[in-house]
């Protein structure tokens, strides 16, 4: 007898671009009902105490144990499952911490052990979540992987199958491209007793999305593992299409159907149409990280050029770029162009025209810091003398740098000028005072005493009189 399985990232109460979460619940629960999978994973389910209590009855009603692991109100991960298909065997959780940049990141997993009442078998299903970025250097991820698989894979004899399920924040194009990935770890049989085995394409061979972003990733990822060696019997896997309310989260609903059925256990590889994506895409990249060492901008006829292809290969390959991140768009029509996606490596430290790159944090930091050290106000002219941007982008930059913290603006209009946080503001391009030096009280004098003068004779005129000179007459 079969089993399915599914996993949902549900989007936590608060998200962008979503409706309210205590109209999204339902939407939730109405996906559940309509995919009547045995088992389903969540994430980022509310924590607070009203919502566990609707949630914990609905699903209930849905013929399902409901197993919710949180800490406190925070948004939490459940384990569902048919209490008419599965005994409970046992229950467990575990949690990896670690401080990242001085603040402190943990992540838990759930794990339940379940024996199906009709064949007997028993399985291991481990619900997480895991944090990503692991494609752009970020190995959080995988640690806590490493981490939560040392408690998962010490199982007992009675499990004859594990099922790890969840969002892992790692997309399968990264997986294949990125030089840090955290499912490859999974797939790799030196790394553990067990061989997994996983579902990333559908029956025609094209990847599962289960991000609804722009980018159309794969973060939800369903792995079965099985203890043995190479050329052991693993059960069958397939992905199952699921009818859905895509309003109910940012995320869809991804499941696959484990199979009775067996057959010898081969290493996971990306299908042909994957294979093929995955070369064109490192190309790509490539041309891509090369382009924008000595650039900021991209348009439509650099592609044409660079590429050697027709305008509608062009906008073809830009739509995939985006996809990917690793362009951005920005304007309309004739305007538009694309800059650096947030899936592309980092540019040099300094462009080649000697001026920082605006879009890189860190770079920013080195140029204000620079122009910082003769002034204490900057304009907009000073900041076009160190960065490479042209004066039209000098405003939407300054704006990310105020929102990043790194420069406070003061005034408005053209008399607009910037600061140092946590600076008091001063005249434009006012030099920086040396202490040592205090103004002379005889200078303050003779100071005072000429604008005296000069408001007398002022008053003076202004009566129709002369100035204040004594005259002498000649008696003769």
């Amino acid at each position: 007898m079969s089993i399915t399985i599914g996993t949902y990232n549900v989007a936590k109460p608060g998200q962008r671009d979503l409706e309210d979460w205590s109209t999204r619940k339902h939407h939730v629960l109405d996906n559940v009902k309509r995919c009547n999978l045995d088992i389903v994973c969540l994430q980022e389910l509310s924590g607070q105490s009203e919502d566990q209590r609707f949630l914990t009855e609905e699903i209930s009603k849905l013929g399902y144990a409901y197993l919710f692991e949180s800490k406190k109100d925070a948004t939490g991960l459940a384990i569902l499952y048919k209490r008419d298909k599965f005994e409970q065997l046992g229950e467990n959780r575990g949690e990896y911490s670690s401080v990242e940049e001085g603040r402190t990141c943990t992540r838990s997993f759930k794990q339940v052990d379940l024996q199906d009442k009709t064949t007997r078998k028993a399985v291991r299903v481990a619900c997480m979540h895991l944090y990503g970025g692991a494609s752009r250097g970020n190995t959080l991820g995988e640690r806590q992987l490493q981490a939560f698989r040392k408690q998962i894979e010490s199982s007992d004899e009675k499990i004859s199958e594990l099922i790890l399920a969840g969002d892992f924040n790692s997309d399968l194009d990264e997986e294949l491209t990125g030089s840090h990935a955290i499912c490859r770890s999974l797939l790799q049989t030196s790394q553990s007793p067990y061989r997994y085995r996983t579902v990333t394409a559908d029956a025609a061979g094209n990847k599962i999305v289960t991000s609804k972003s722009r980018h159309q990733r794969h973060l939800d990822w369903i792995f079965v593992g099985k203890k043995g060696a190479e050329g052991t019997s693993v059960s069958k896997i397939r992905h199952l299409p699921m009818n859905q309310n895509a309003k109910a989260s940012d995320h869809l609903l991804h499941a696959v159907e484990v199979l009775s059925e067996q057959e010898p256990y081969q290493a996971w590889s990306p299908t042909p149409v994957q294979a093929a994506h995955a070369e064109h895409s490192k190309e790509d990249r490539a041309w891509l990280e090369q382009y924008f060492r000595t650039n900021t901008h991209l348009n439509r006829d650099t592609v044409i050029s660079g590429f050697r292809i027709d305008k509608q290969a062009a906008y073809k390959r830009l739509e995939d770029w985006i996809k990917a991140g690793y362009i951005s768009k920005e304007g309309h029509g004739t305007d538009t162009r694309y800059t650096r996606g947030v899936n592309l490596a980092a540019t040099p430290a300094i462009q080649p025209s000697g001026k920082y790159n605006p879009r890189d944090l860190e770079q920013v930091k080195l140029g204000l810091a620079k122009l910082f050290q003769n002034k204490t106000s900057l304009t907009r002219e000073d900041l076009l003398t160190v960065f490479a941007m042209e004066r039209s982008e000098a405003n939407g930059y300054t704006s990310k740098w105020i929102s990043q913290g790194v420069l406070i603006q003061n005034g408005q209009g053209r008399s607009t000028f910037y600061t140092k946080p946590n600076t008091k503001p001063g005249p434009v391009n006012n030099k920086i005072p040396n202490p040592q030096k205090p103004v002379s009280p005889s200078l303050l004098e003779k100071i005072l005493n000429a604008l005296t003068a000069f408001f007398r004779a002022l008053a003076d005129a202004l009566r129709g009189r002369h100035p204040r000179h004594h005259h002498h007459r000649i008696k003769g």
